[in-house]
């Protein structure tokens, strides 16, 4: 996980060689490689956010695909299912975080699903983990109360 500049009290986020630096909205950006569609990362980095954030991160994927490849995200938590578009910068996979992306809190079993042409091709799973969040502004309807 990569601190955006100016957070975490001035921590040094990292760099990846490929990856797109200063092409992120806002916040946090997550790394994650693909490799001859093996995914690598570092267990302490498969955080990607809490449940129901919104644009405040990004996960960046450096790939050595060339860029022929349309690539998706697929995920599932228990029996829901999610596929992602991802975007492609250079040698770098990307998607802004969104609460639709960030629903629920749990441990997702992930895997990448590339399409070129006819062509279908899967990387290894690997899991990724969204941490709750107490929500507590979904028990109220508009307008909310004061304090």
């Amino acid at each position: 996980m990569e601190q955006a500049d100016g957070e975490d009290g001035g921590a040094q986020g990292r760099h990846h060689q490929g990856a797109v630096p200063g092409h992120h909205r806002r916040g946090l950006r997550l790394m994650i490689e693909l490799k001859n569609w093996w995914v690598s990362l570092d267990l302490g980095d498969r955080m990607i956010g809490y449940e129901s954030d919104h644009l405040h991160r990004r996960l960046e994927i450096a790939t050595d695909l060339d860029a022929g490849w349309a690539v998706k995200l697929d995920m599932a938590l228990g029996k829901a299912k999610n596929v992602v578009d991802l975007e492609r910068t250079g040698d770098a996979l990307w998607v802004d975080l969104t609460r639709d992306i960030l629903a629920a809190d749990g441990l997702y079993r992930c895997q990448l699903r590339g399409l070129k042409g006819d062509t279908v091709a899967h990387s290894n799973q690997f899991e990724l983990l969204v941490s709750g969040s107490i929500n507590a502004c979904l028990l109220y309807t508009s307008p909310s109360p004061r304090d």
